[in-house]
């Protein structure tokens, strides 16, 4: 005779009563399961809740909420030598010490994006365009943005 296990087996040789009790017992077991599955999805989101609120400040600083500090300030004259970080606005002039061959640098910000002009004195004009954080070299001089907001800018100038 064919042998019948689990559920099958006590409903083949069971009464009404324990066929009920066996229907209960996979309800419970049912019940058990689904709880189970929600404290998981609980358990993954709360989790899931600190790594959202870091990646909102994250996103958040993304469009940075203060440019950074800039050790000459807003002295453009001391960048005569090459060597400063400034804080310049929209149409600033940039002096350099005439060793450097070129004439003052003009600063143009637009969006995320700083542009900076200048000629060589004969005639010959160069500029270079880039984003905050990146270094440029415009003729004699290297040219960072290390921060823009608005029409402000920091920058810092190397030789």
């Amino acid at each position: 005779m064919p042998t019948v296990t689990g559920t099958r087996a006590a409903l083949a040789g069971a009464g009404p009563r324990d066929a009920k009790r066996s229907s209960r017992s996979s309800t419970s077991r049912q019940t058990t399961l689904r709880t189970k599955t929600m404290q998981t999805k609980t358990m993954q989101i709360s989790r899931a809740l600190p790594f959202a609120a870091a990646l909102g400040l994250v996103l958040a600083g993304c469009g940075q909420a203060s440019l950074p500090e800039a050790a000459d300030g807003t002295d453009l004259k001391a960048c005569a030598d090459a060597d400063c970080t400034v804080r310049v606005g929209n149409g600033a002039e940039i002096p350099l010490d005439d060793e450097f061959g070129m004439t003052p640098v003009q600063i143009t910000i637009s969006g995320d994006e700083i542009t900076c002009k200048s000629t060589d004195g004969g005639g010959s004009s160069f500029s270079v365009s880039a984003s905050a954080k990146v270094r440029s070299r415009l003729q004699n001089i290297s040219i960072e943005a290390l921060g823009i907001k608005g029409d402000e800018a920091v920058v810092k100038i190397t030789p």
